[in-house]
């Protein structure tokens, strides 16, 4: 399982090794798809939804609906709060995330039944 935006303010250690801060990833200014990007992976697969408040970790006076639910593609796992990071804070998500969503003209791929039951599986053994 690939895990966009797995940045150690945002996930727990119980899934792995994160890439860092998420302050390493800030850029200047927005990636030329940003708009495709920010559209297609908030349709992503719900594996996890969960009600709350989420606080933005790089504005902590802002805070968001639902952005600790879990979301997939596949391959790919991502936090509903990644197109928020993306969107505002220019957050660059791995190129081999953003590959395959240009691959997909930015929309979301079909994933079988039997596949997002296995996210699903990796997800709560971690919890």
């Amino acid at each position: 399982m690939k895990i966009a935006g797995f940045f150690q303010e945002l996930w727990p250690p119980v899934f792995g090794t994160s890439v860092g801060s998420i302050r390493r990833f800030l850029a200047p200014t927005p990636c030329g798809d940003e708009s495709g990007i920010v559209e297609c992976r908030r349709s992503g697969h719900e594996i996890i939804g969960l009600m709350g408040v989420a606080v933005d970790v790089l504005d902590p006076e802002q805070g968001f609906l639902s952005g600790d639910s879990l979301l997939a593609g596949g391959e790919w796992l991502w936090r509903a709060d990644l197109w928020r990071y993306v969107h505002l804070h220019h957050v660059l998500p791995p190129d081999e995330f953003l590959n395959k969503i240009k691959v997909h003209d930015y929309v979301v791929p079909e994933v079988e039944q039997s596949r997002l039951l296995e996210v699903l599986d990796f997800v709560e053994a971690r919890c």
